[in-house]
């Protein structure tokens, strides 16, 4: 990659020249490249990749999972040490559940039911009828014990309540799904403790 400053004689060239050249910019970093045609393997494994990224990419877009749980990925994302959005969290945690032969679950729409006093009640549901656990703390990097949540009758609801919050503070919580054979971790949700 070579370092531009003003590509041919203008303040910026982007896209291809003659199927020669290849200029682009990133992050007001200016390059030029040879022109190159991607390969294309269609190896059974790469297919298969490529099944597993389409079934994540309508997961993420599915009409269960609203912004709450979009933030809720965004900002588990955000306190991680590699740079990634919510959304390459969810299909990192997606792909691992494919290729280690489980159904991808996910916890959605979450919703408060109580909020007074230091008193917390919400339900949350889920993408298939396993076990479900959360936890929780006041900061979205530092989580208690494990919690059992109460199954709602044969749902795919799940229910939690919990007393003795600090009224005015930010409480995080996670959500931990699946069983001794294979678990994965939702995003982090953020409740304000209401007085």
């Amino acid at each position: 990659m070579a370092k531009l400053k003003g590509p041919l004689m203008s303040m910026d060239a982007r896209g291809q020249l003659g199927k020669t050249l290849v200029f682009s910019g990133w992050k007001g970093i200016k390059d030029v490249r040879s022109f190159v045609i991607p390969a294309n393997p269609k190896t059974v494994g790469q297919v298969t990749q490529r099944e597993f990224m389409s079934e994540a990419l309508i997961k993420w877009h599915s009409p269960y999972l609203d912004v709450k749980d979009f933030s809720a990925y965004n900002l588990r994302a955000s306190v991680l040490s590699a740079i990634m959005s919510g959304y390459n969290f969810f299909v990192k945690c997606f792909l691992f559940a494919k290729k280690s032969d489980f159904y991808p679950v996910f916890p959605y729409g979450l919703t408060v039911l109580v909020n007074t006093g230091g008193d917390i009640t919400f339900r949350v549901m889920v993408s298939g009828g396993i076990i479900m656990q959360t936890r929780y703390g006041y900061k979205p990097t530092v989580f208690g014990a494990l919690v059992s949540l109460t199954r709602i009758g044969q749902t795919n609801q799940f229910e939690f309540s919990g007393s003795g919050f600090v009224v005015g503070k930010y409480v995080y919580f996670d959500f931990i799904i699946g069983n001794e054979d294979y678990f994965t971790i939702s995003g982090v949700y953020k409740v304000l403790v209401l007085s």
